[in-house]
């Protein structure tokens, strides 16, 4: 894992917070939430990403690292909530401002990959009502909205990570369905490293969740898992390079759903790199309840 993520020296902190409000400030004034909230929210939902990621590397204080996780969480929710609400009023908070809008529909970044980030994302914070909202949508949507984002492993996965949450759903269908769907002929070539390396080490180790598997088992997969995670984002410069791949958001969530389901926690060996793309404080929930994205729901919206 030697130099992924970056080295923490190469950053100064104080240019990672103010490029952050810069390059706010600029969207703010180009995309307004009153204005052109779909594309503001999309916006602001990046920039908060990108900055979480920096914040987490310069370990800075707890605070400042929640204020850029619920930014993401805010901004991305919403984001969905407004294509599914077409026309309809509704409310959304953003760092503490409540915004009147109308739900507009658009089929940009309405597909698989943006939909699991940020339920990754509500995973994280326990936002129990951002995490029922993205679990309405039906893959089907996805498939009208972006067929060519959309690869037949998509499909079988999403329904098996929806149903995790539900205590009506036919897991084992719906996970025999997903592994039934993991060879190679279920995704383009493009997409198979991350197929392979990211997305399916993370349904491994989500489904240990509803299984009898013990701790001991689970550590083993969970640091399998995280060596296929840091292989992919190593594969080439670019991908080094990009700040999404240097906080684990994929283990992130499956690890949040062992803890709070069974109680198992992280290998007690941890390395230093290891705490670096899997935060113990956001596994454990260390961290004050924050406000929900639900609190802005109006009762008939999707």
């Amino acid at each position: 894992m030697r130099n992924h993520p970056p080295i923490i020296e190469d950053y100064r902190i104080e240019r990672v917070i103010k490029m952050y409000d810069r390059s706010k400030k600029t969207k703010a004034e180009i995309n307004s939430f009153e204005v052109n909230p779909l594309n503001a929210l999309h916006s602001s939902h990046e920039n908060a990403f990108r900055t979480f990621n920096n914040v987490v590397l310069c370990n800075l204080e707890l605070d400042e690292k929640l204020k850029y996780l619920v930014e993401m969480n805010q901004t991305g929710v919403n984001y969905f909530r407004m294509i599914l609400n077409d026309g309809k009023p509704m409310q959304f908070t953003v760092e503490g401002n409540a915004y009147q809008t109308v739900g507009k529909y658009s089929s940009d970044w309405f597909y698989f990959d943006p939909w699991l980030a940020q339920l990754m994302t509500a995973v994280a914070l326990r936002d129990n009502a951002a995490i029922k909202l993205l679990c309405k949508i039906p893959v089907a949507d996805f498939q009208k909205a972006k067929p060519e984002f959309t690869d037949t492993f998509d499909i079988a996965l999403m329904p098996m990570i929806q149903g995790l949450f539900s205590t009506e759903a036919n897991h084992v269908e719906l996970i025999q369905n997903m592994m039934a769907h993991t060879g190679p002929e279920n995704y383009t070539a493009m997409r198979a490293p991350y197929a392979t390396q990211v997305l399916m080490p993370m349904a491994n180790l989500m489904v240990m969740a509803l299984s009898n598997v013990d701790e001991a088992h689970y550590h083993h997969t969970w640091r399998k898992a995280l060596e296929s995670h840091v292989s992919y984002w190593t594969m080439d410069q670019d991908l080094k390079n990009s700040y999404n791949g240097w906080v684990a958001f994929p283990i992130i969530a499956a690890s949040v759903m062992m803890y709070d389901k069974k109680g198992y926690k992280l290998p007690a060996d941890l390395t230093d790199d290891e705490k670096l793309y899997v935060p113990e404080w956001l596994v454990y929930g260390d961290f004050e309840p924050q406000p929900s994205v639900g609190v802005d729901f109006f009762e008939g919206e999707v």
